[in-house]
């Protein structure tokens, strides 16, 4: 099920999530985008309290941080890319320093 995204963000609108939710969920994944953090405090209670697990896309927002925590570490599982046209994999003068 998809969810409408949070205007300011584009990130998706926690307040929407749970009227998506239906007996077949298992996970909520919200999509950290273009280096903004999800707003993941009500993700991740609404995940405990419907026994859900939250899958993190952080490959668009790489260094990102909600609260002091690095995005892709906040829920059960964060997923990055290598894929070219995502932060990691692109090209571009610099990129072997970002980690240094």
């Amino acid at each position: 099920m998809f969810v409408d995204i949070d205007q300011g963000t584009f990130n998706i609108d926690p307040k929407l999530i749970e009227k998506a939710i239906t007996p077949r969920t298992k996970a909520i994944m919200p999509v950290h985008l273009f280096g903004l953090a999800a707003d993941m405090g009500p993700i991740v209670d609404l995940a405990a309290a419907r026994g859900l697990v939250v899958v993190e896309d952080a490959a668009q927002a790489i260094g990102a941080k909600y609260k002091n925590r690095f995005v892709g570490t906040i829920g059960e599982f964060g997923c990055f890319s290598f894929f070219p046209s995502k932060n990691l994999g692109g090209a571009g003068d610099g990129g072997a320093d970002y980690f240094s």
